[in-house]
């Protein structure tokens, strides 16, 4: 009887999804808190007191494994690995096999708190921080762990980002770091005051970097945006709620446009422009208490709920009501990586100014490809690497009223 009440559920769910919204998979009366999707699309959610579910058939049949009793933070790698870090310390904890086996990993000693994961999105070596130790790697999925070069120490680390190239973003409560070289060597970077304690770092395909954090006079929240990998904030809060937002994890959708914001007490937040304006997208939704939100494989989104379970965008809902078409598109270059030439186009869907130029992994300006008034439609440029050294670069597009990126590796 209950699974015929589920499928129940499910299916007026689904009708919900095919309109524009968000569908519930399950499961019921859960402490929802962390979320993690692996390439499988096998769902895993953990909470306090709550221990790890795995859903491998889209919520249809929930089953409690092993693992962190108390995940406070769960990642799955390209390896095909999902790893856990548990609110008591004492290691991580990662299964290769949706949960069946799980093996406690000890990242540095045995008492420590490794609370933070991130996965790189080009090498697919996971990071993690040990507080008041330093940041450790893993390039076998999170089985066995080294030290990275160098690293700033943190009694409490509150987020760790990492870009495309080479960039790598820390912030804990001595202060907001960026190495560019792997760890080798660090910046000290200057903290927004509008977001000095606490931490959300987020790093967008389109070489946007976010940051959400507390200001330490009023303890209202702040959203900022930088283009220049840190060094310059500009606040974000178009449409989203003035000073108490719950923000707790971003979802992308391809390399540039839209964005989601998981917000504790007001939901989900949409935005087609890169952070500069929001809207509510909570059709479907019976709780606003998302705590996570996940990307699983073909961008189908995942939110986490305290009190409710989980919900996903289901297909052909990726344009929410009322979204325009962006008004300039930077296309993929190809072939990519190349040695010593590429086709770069753009696309605009009315004629007017654009600009495209060539940055390096430090954020340096290297070339103007192309500046001028161009007309509407489809538009290509050979681009020769002849005097540059291989490496991952990005072009930097502006039409439109926006700015996209795309990243490009020159390989000799």
């Amino acid at each position: 009887m209950r699974r015929i009440l589920i499928a129940a559920l499910l299916g007026l769910a689904a009708a919900a999804a095919a309109q524009g919204g968000w569908e519930w998979i399950g499961p019921e009366y859960t402490n929802t808190e962390v979320i993690a999707v692996d390439g499988d699309g096998a769902v895993f959610i953990g909470g306090l007191y709550m221990g790890v579910l795995v859903s491998e058939d889209g919520g249809l049949n929930w089953t409690y494994v092993g693992g962190p009793g108390d995940p406070i933070e769960m990642v799955a790698s390209p390896d095909g690995t999902v790893v856990g870090s548990d609110i008591g310390g004492y290691g991580l904890w990662v299964t290769a096999d949706k949960g069946v086996n799980w093996s406690r990993v000890i990242v540095d000693n045995e008492y420590e708190a490794a609370w933070q994961l991130a996965v790189h999105p080009l090498t697919g070596d996971l990071y993690t921080a040990v507080e008041s130790v330093g940041l450790f790697y893993s390039y076998d999925g999170g089985y066995n762990w080294d030290p990275v070069a160098s690293s700033p120490v943190c009694d409490q680390y509150f987020d760790l980002a990492i870009g495309g190239n080479a960039g790598i973003w820390v912030k804990g409560d001595t202060g907001f770091f960026r190495s560019n070289d792997y760890c080798a060597s660090w910046d000290t970077l200057i903290v927004p005051e509008e977001a000095a304690d606490g931490g959300l770092l987020s790093f967008a395909p389109s070489f946007a970097l976010f940051m959400a954090g507390y200001d330490t006079t009023s303890y209202e929240q702040h959203l900022l945006r930088s283009w220049d990998f840190g060094d310059t904030w500009t606040e974000l809060a178009g449409g989203l709620p003035v000073g108490w937002g719950q923000y707790c994890g971003f979802a992308y959708d391809g390399d540039w446009g839209t964005m989601l914001l998981a917000d504790g007490g007001y939901g989900v937040y949409r935005s087609t422009d890169m952070g500069d304006t929001w809207a509510l997208y909570n059709e479907g939704l019976t709780s606003t208490s998302v705590v996570g939100i996940a990307d699983g494989p073909g961008h189908l989104h995942h939110l986490a709920t305290l009190d409710n379970g989980v919900y996903r965008r289901g297909p052909g809902t990726v344009a929410a009501p009322g979204a325009t078409a962006p008004r300039a598109t930077l296309s993929r270059n190809h072939p990519n990586p190349f040695n010593p030439r590429t086709t770069i186009s753009f696309t605009l869907a009315e004629a007017g100014p654009a600009e495209l130029s060539l940055y390096d992994g430090r954020g340096r300006r290297l070339r103007t490809l192309t500046r001028g008034r161009f007309e509407a439609g489809t538009h290509e440029l050979q681009f020769s690497a002849e005097g540059l050294a291989s490496g991952s670069y990005y072009c930097r597009f502006e039409a439109g009223g926006g700015v996209q990126s795309r990243a490009v590796t020159i390989l000799k």
